[in-house]
């Protein structure tokens, strides 16, 4: 059941997702959201697994920051 916090909170999350740099945004989607290995989101983007790792954990913290209200 959807509350109006949880909605709230899940247009928020959209949001910020939706508001990072492309390659952090495409290495959040494909492995957070869509369960795909660093290895695998790498070679979808046609990027290097270090790269795609470095964007994600960017993608993250900006995540969390953007985020922090509701830790």
């Amino acid at each position: 059941m959807f509350t109006e916090a949880n909605m709230c909170l899940r247009v928020d999350v959209q949001t910020a997702v939706h508001t990072l740099p492309g390659d952090q945004r495409d290495s959040v989607l494909l492995v957070l959201v869509h369960g795909l290995t660093v290895r695998e989101a790498a070679a979808v983007l046609g990027t290097s697994r270090n790269s795609l790792h470095r964007s994600l954990e960017l993608g993250v913290r900006r995540l969390r920051h953007r985020l922090r209200l509701y830790s």
